[in-house]
């Protein structure tokens, strides 16, 4: 049997006890009963817990939490400064206490951090590949030749991600990997509208749901702007979300938000809810808005949104184009007008018909089953 190695970040533990949309996007794949059947799978991640096997899945942990500030200062300015890479502190200790591992496996994948493959390919006798989720590989456009050759392949999850490598990387080693999502974890039966009454909302109410970080990029205080400026007491906004995935102490933003809110009742903020509680929370809205600012390269969120029969508003920011379709959504310019469209895209979004059926058809395109045969073609070829 091939073996297979997943590198994570280094920022959140997998299993995904404390949320992230890449960690619960690799946690889909090294679950399936496909991949096991095929490939051994062993998983680096951040966490104080002891190593442990879970679900036929290896998972080896570096202690992220207590890091030697001495340390941690010399390596990033290292980085920054000389051509040498020499790694962040959790991809050194990984390396040190793990590195004979790596001469064993087919396969590895790095999660997200295109540097990391500078310092573990040499140890790496299979093939090495990035799954690259968002655009951390131009921030690094100094070493972005030598990043290009330490990576046998390059796996984007939307064609916007990859044309952007197009000019820097080899051609033949970049494909795409759009998200995919468990249709049936969103098909739940529920009380609605007990689980309504828990949040202050009324059987008639249109909500509208935010889920996500609450963070400047993501759009969320334009999204409240434009929430104010409705004059339909039946409409509300949910916000599921903490500052940092798990983390709901506040910060500058975030109080930002609570400010700009504070005088509208149909605006209700969560904080940051359990992934595996989401589903509930998806169930008692009746359409999502994915408000982002940056170049959202295919945002979770929005299969989610989908799987759950609502129609969304989205910015047409980076891959959000691929995702939906113009019968169950609506895409609106993230420009200096940003909180007109998303106040126009709200009431546009409410007026479509027969809208929750395309999210269903839509998000048929983007399944689990097919995320996990696409990812196995990948491998393979």
């Amino acid at each position: 049997m091939k073996k297979i190695a997943f590198v994570m970040n280094g920022s959140l533990p997998m299993p995904p006890v404390k949320g992230g949309a890449v960690e619960t996007l690799v946690n889909t794949i090294v679950n399936d009963p496909s991949v096991q059947k095929k490939y051994q799978i062993d998983v680096f991640s951040a966490s104080n817990s002891d190593n442990k096997k879970e679900n036929n899945v290896n998972y080896y942990y570096i202690n992220n939490d207590k890091y030697d500030k001495i340390k941690k200062c010399f390596r990033f300015l290292h980085n920054k400064f000389f051509h040498k890479y020499i790694g962040n502190l959790y991809i050194s200790k990984l390396i040190k206490k793990y590195n004979k591992l790596f001469e064993q496996y087919d396969y590895v994948i790095i999660e997200n951090r295109p540097e990391y493959g500078l310092v573990l390919r040499k140890y790496v006798k299979g093939k090495i590949m990035l799954h690259s989720h968002n655009e951390f590989i131009y921030r690094y456009k100094k070493r972005i030749k030598e990043i290009s050759e330490c990576y046998d392949k390059f796996i984007f999850v939307s064609d916007f991600m990859r044309n952007m490598a197009k000019p820097y990387i080899d051609n033949n080693k970049l494909v795409v990997l759009h998200n995919g999502v468990n249709i049936s974890n969103f098909n739940i039966n529920i009380d609605i509208q007990k689980k309504r009454k828990k949040y202050g909302l009324k059987k008639t109410d249109i909500v509208f749901l935010y889920t996500g970080r609450l963070s400047k990029e993501k759009g969320v205080l334009e999204l409240i702007k434009a929430f104010n400026c409705l004059n339909n007491s039946n409409y509300k906004l949910i916000i599921a979300g903490g500052k940092n995935y798990s983390d709901n102490n506040e910060n500058k933003y975030t109080k930002k938000l609570k400010i700009e809110s504070n005088n509208n009742p149909n605006i209700i903020f969560t904080g940051f809810i359990p992934y595996n509680e989401m589903p509930e929370i998806y169930k008692i809205a009746d359409y999502g808005v994915v408000s982002s600012l940056w170049e959202e390269p295919f945002a979770m969120s929005g299969l989610e949104h989908l799987a759950s029969g609502h129609p969304i508003v989205v910015t047409n920011s980076g891959g959000m184009p691929e995702l939906v379709n113009d019968k169950c959504s609506v895409i609106v310019d993230k420009n200096d007008n940003i909180i007109d469209n998303l106040f126009e895209g709200i009431n546009q979004i409410s007026k479509m018909k027969n809208a929750k059926e395309e999210c269903l058809k839509q998000i048929n395109k983007f399944s689990r089953e097919k995320f996990i045969i696409n990812f196995l073609d990948i491998l393979n070829k």
